[in-house]
């Protein structure tokens, strides 16, 4: 059984882009499921059943912190792909 992510200088080195789409996805992926069992714990059991706010307070922070902590990772993505493409693009220039 093989991982499907690759390290990023696996990636790297035999250009294979439909890894790297996976690792920009997989924070996408990851955000939008937390958004949406908050959304279901905000609207469907907070509605029908009498739980605390503090337990929608939490939710809310989780989701806050989730969506931060995706943004970085989607940034340090961003930029090694971006870093990579920069250097590709300067090296074929050298060579050609």
């Amino acid at each position: 059984m093989v991982h499907p992510y690759r390290t990023l200088r696996v990636i790297r080195i035999e250009e294979d882009f439909s890894q790297a789409f996976l690792l920009i996805a997989f924070p996408f992926y990851l955000w939008l499921s937390s958004v949406f069992v908050f959304l279901v714990f905000k609207f469907i059991v907070l509605r029908f059943f009498s739980i605390p706010v503090f337990w929608s307070l939490l939710f809310q922070s989780i989701v806050i912190l989730t969506t931060g902590f995706l943004t970085l990772w989607c940034g340090y993505v961003g930029y090694w792909l971006f870093y990579y493409l920069k250097v590709k693009r300067r090296v074929k220039k050298e060579l050609g």
